[in-house]
C-alpha cells in the first residue's frame, strides 16, 4: 500500500459520515419520525424471515413468513430465498433482540431495535466492502488520488448507496462487501500463502454464494488479484500450507452446508428447489436490454459504470493473462444477469444484480483513472460528478414514486426528467414485466391491432384511427371480445395489451405529455 494514502482514507471517512447522517435521516427518522416502520420489506423480509421466525416466534419448523416468501416442499413450505444475508445480519439483529427483550418488550411484532439494526448493517457492510477496495486497489499499485474517485464513483455514481442506506434489507451490499472481502483475502493469500488469508478466501467465498448462489462465477475475478505477482498455480499450491488448503476447503463446505442444513430443519429434507417455474433462458438473454435499456439498462441508469470497457483495455495493456480474465468475467455477469426470466428483478432501482459486482469491477475503473495524467483526471472529475449528482437525484425520484418501479422507457424519462413536484408521484402507469418463464416456448393463439373501422371483434368502439376519447362523457374504451374457441383448454395464458394516452402537461399546457403503456 502506498505510505501516502491520505486522500483515500479521507474520502472513504467523509463517505462514512455522509451515509451515516443519510441512514439516520432517511431511513430511520424520515419526514414523520417513522421511516424504521419500510427499512424491512420486499425480499428483506424472506431474508429476515430466518431470523424473526425462531426469535419472535419459537419457530423454524413451520417458518413463519409472508405467504409469497415461501415455497412448498413436500407436504410443508421453506422459506424460498438463500440463507447469506440473514447470517451476515444476525449479529446485528441479535444484539437488537437483546436489547429488545432488557427492554421488557416481548410479543411477536418487529420493533425499531431490529429495524435500526438492520439499518446500522447495511451501513457497516457498505463501509467494510469499500474499504477493502481501498486496500486491494493500494496493493494492486493504483495511485491514489484514482482510488479516492473510485471510492466515490462506487456508492454514488451506481445505486449501491441506496440499496446500502434506504434497502439495507436486501442482499446486494452484502454481496458487494463479501466479495469485497473475497477479493483482498485472495490477493494476500497469492501473495504470501499465509493460511489465515486462506481461511478468509474461503470463509467470504462461502458466503457469496451462500448469500446469493448465482455469483459462485465471481471466482472468475480472482486472476485480476494477482497482477504484479506472476506465477503459475501450481507454483502457488507448492509454496502454500497442506494443512491451510485441506482446512480452507473443510471451512468452505461447512459454510455451504448451512442452506441444506435450514432447509432440513424447516422440511426434514436436505434439497429444495427454492424457485419452482423460475430459470434462466440461457439460449435468449435480454443481453442488450440488460446493458442499454432505458427500462433497466445498466448503463442508461448508471453511466459511470461505462468506465469498466476502457478499464478492460487498460488492464489488458498491463498484463494481457488477466484483461482476458477480467474480460470473461464481465462476459459473464452480463449473461448470466440477463439470461434470468425476470431480467428486470422485479420493483427495484436499476438493474440491481450488477451491483453484487463493483468491489470486482472497480479494479478496471481504478486501472482506467489511475493510467490518467493529472490534468485528464480533473477534467474526467468534471464529468463524474455532476453524473453522480444526477444519479443521486434519479435515486430521490426513485424513492417517492416519480420513477417507475419497472416500467420506465425513453418517453417516460423525457417526461419526468428533473421533476420534483408532487404531482409527478406515481403518475406513469404500465404493466411492461417480461413473459412468464417458459423454457418450451410459447404460441401465440390471438392477435389484434387498434380498433379500425367497423371492426367485428371491437365493440363500443367511435374511433378513428385506432385512437378514442375518453372523458365524463366516454367513461370507457372499446371492448375487445375473443371468440371462445380460440382459447386453448388447461393451458395458462399470458395477455398482453398496450395504448398510448396523451395528457395535458400540468407546467406547460396546451402542450401534452405522451405516455405508453403497457400491461400483462
Amino acid at each position: 500500500m502506498p505510505a501516502n494514502g491520505r486522500l483515500s482514507g479521507r474520502t472513504l471517512l467523509l463517505i462514512g459520515l455522509l451515509a451515516l447522517f443519510a441512514s439516520v435521516r432517511w431511513r430511520i427518522i424520515g419526514h414523520d419520525g417513522g421511516a424504521w416502520r419500510s427499512t424491512i420489506y420486499s425480499d428483506g423480509e424472506g431474508y429476515a424471515a430466518y431470523l424473526t421466525s425462531p426469535l419472535l416466534h419459537g419457530t423454524l419448523s413451520p417458518p413463519v413468513a409472508r405467504p409469497d416468501h415461501l415455497v412448498p416442499a413436500g407436504t410443508v413450505q421453506v422459506i424460498k430465498y438463500p440463507a447469506g444475508t440473514a447470517f451476515v445480519q444476525a449479529p446485528f439483529v441479535l444484539v437488537a433482540h437483546a436489547v429488545r427483550w432488557l427492554s421488557g418488550i416481548r410479543g411477536d411484532t418487529l420493533t425499531p431495535h431490529h429495524s435500526v439494526a438492520i439499518a446500522l448493517c447495511g451501513l457497516g457492510f457498505l463501509l467494510l466492502g469499500l474499504e477493502r477496495v481501498r486496500w486491494l486497489l493500494h496493493d494492486l499499485g493504483v495511485a491514489d488520488r484514482a482510488v479516492a474517485v473510485t471510492l466515490v464513483l462506487l456508492p454514488l455514481g451506481t445505486g449501491l448507496g441506496y440499496y446500502a442506506l434506504m434497502a439495507p434489507s436486501m442482499s446486494h451490499v452484502y454481496s458487494f462487501a463479501m466479495i469485497a472481502v473475497l477479493l483482498a483475502a485472495a490477493r494476500k493469500a497469492w501473495c504470501t500463502a499465509a493460511s489465515r488469508a486462506l481461511l478468509l478466501t474461503s470463509f467470504a467465498f462461502g458466503l457469496v454464494v451462500l448469500i446469493r448462489p448465482t455469483n459462485a462465477f465471481a471466482l472468475l475475478a480472482l486472476p485480476m488479484v494477482t497482477m504484479g505477482h506472476p506465477r503459475t498455480l501450481r507454483a502457488w499450491l507448492l509454496a502454500s500450507d497442506g494443512r491451510g488448503l485441506s482446512l480452507a476447503a473443510v471451512l468452505l463446505v461447512l459454510t455451504l452446508c448451512m442452506q441444506p442444513l435450514l432447509w432440513y430443519l424447516q422440511c426434514g429434507s436436505w434439497f429444495v428447489r427454492p424457485y419452482p417455474g423460475e430459470g434462466f433462458n440461457w439460449t435468449h438473454p435480454e443481453l442488450c436490454r440488460s446493458l442499454f435499456g432505458a427500462q433497466k439498462g445498466l448503463f442508461f441508469f448508471w453511466p459511470l459504470l461505462l468506465l469498466v470497457l476502457p478499464g478492460l483495455i487498460a488492464l489488458g495493456r498491463l498484463s494481457p493473462r488477466t484483461g482476458v480474465w477480467a474480460v470473461a468475467y464481465f462476459a459473464v455477469l452480463c449473461y448470466v444477469t440477463s439470461s434470468w426470466w425476470n431480467w428486470i428483478y422485479g420493483d427495484s432501482y436499476g438493474p440491481r444484480p450488477y451491483l453484487d459486482h463493483l468491489a470486482a469491477l472497480a479494479v478496471p475503473i481504478a486501472a482506467f483513472l489511475g493510467g490518467l495524467r493529472p490534468l485528464a483526471l480533473r477534467i474526467g472529475l468534471a464529468l463524474i460528478v455532476p453524473l453522480c449528482l444526477l444519479q443521486c437525484f434519479h435515486a430521490w425520484q426513485y424513492q417517492v414514486g416519480i420513477l417507475h418501479p419497472f416500467n420506465m422507457d425513453r418517453e417516460k424519462w423525457r417526461s419526468v426528467f428533473l421533476r420534483t413536484g408532487p404531482q409527478w408521484r406515481h403518475s406513469l402507469g404500465g404493466d411492461f414485466e417480461p413473459a412468464p418463464y417458459a423454457p418450451c416456448g410459447m404460441d401465440t393463439v390471438f392477435a389484434e391491432g387498434p380498433p379500425q373501422g367497423t371492426s367485428t371483434r371491437w365493440q363500443n368502439s367511435d374511433s378513428v384511427n385506432g385512437s378514442f376519447l375518453v372523458d365524463r362523457v366516454h367513461p370507457t374504451g372499446p371492448v375487445l371480445r375473443i371468440p371462445e374457441n380460440v382459447l386453448p383448454d388447461g393451458r395458462a395464458l399470458l395477455v398482453e395489451a398496450s395504448l398510448r394516452r396523451r395528457d395535458l402537461d400540468p407546467r406547460r399546457e396546451p402542450r401534452c405529455i405522451d405516455r405508453l403503456h403497457h400491461g400483462k
